[in-house]
Formats: structure tokens, C-alpha cells, sequence
């Protein structure tokens, strides 16, 4: 299959060869094929019973891991602060007293609604 065109600048006709033809008709045999080949897989059956307990497996021992002394939904402590420095530490003393930190481990720093936390 040819294509003609008209060049503006001298008015000449060229024409250019192109291969559409050939090429719809390779990419139509390549998505037949395609589609063939997908098509004749097979896909194995999953067992309701099965699977639904190994969600419920999943969905327990994720739980674990999330309640576990070090996952991440462990509270340690609700403690309101109070306005400028909160001490806080393993020390009795410390406004906020967590166990397994150092007795002196820094201040949280309450100011116009914002918290920092100042390590020491």
C-alpha cells in the first residue's frame, strides 16, 4: 500500500510505502494468540474453608504482635501536662514516670498548644 502526498514548498508528489496492513494483521494475530494462551491455563480451585481459617490465623497473630509489650498499640501511660516543662523518667519524681528509661531521660515542653520533647 502506497500513501501520496502533495509537498508544499515545490509542489512535488512523493509517495511513501507503508506497511499498515501487515502490521494490523500481525498485531490481530498476536492478541488472538495472546488471548489463546490465557485462556487455556488453569486456575486452581481454593478451598473457602481453608483459606477463611488462614485469615483467621493471620488476623490473630497479627493481634499478638500488635498488643506484645513492643508492638504498637502498647500504651505506656496517659499523663496530662501541664504548661512548660514535664520532667520525665524512670525517677519517682519525674512528672511522667516510665518504667525501663533512664532516671533523667529529657522533658516534654508544653507551649501554646505545642509539645516538644528536649532529650537529655
Amino acid at each position: 500500500m502506497s500513501v501520496c502526498s502533495k509537498q508544499a514548498s515545490d509542489g512535488r508528489i512523493r509517495c511513501v510505502k507503508i506497511f499498515a496492513q501487515s502490521l494490523l494483521r500481525m498485531c490481530t494475530v498476536g492478541v488472538y494468540v495472546l488471548f489463546a494462551v490465557s485462556c487455556a491455563r488453569h486456575v486452581p480451585a481454593i478451598d473457602p474453608i481453608k483459606y477463611s481459617q488462614d485469615i483467621e490465623q493471620w488476623r490473630a497473630q497479627r493481634v499478638t504482635e500488635l498488643t506484645s509489650d513492643s508492638g504498637w498499640l502498647s500504651l505506656v501511660g496517659l499523663f496530662w501536662l501541664k504548661d512548660g516543662a514535664n520532667t520525665v523518667g524512670s525517677d519517682a519524681h519525674s512528672d511522667i514516670a516510665v518504667a525501663k528509661v533512664p532516671p533523667h531521660a529529657g522533658q516534654f515542653v508544653l507551649s501554646n498548644g505545642v509539645v516538644t520533647l528536649k532529650r537529655r
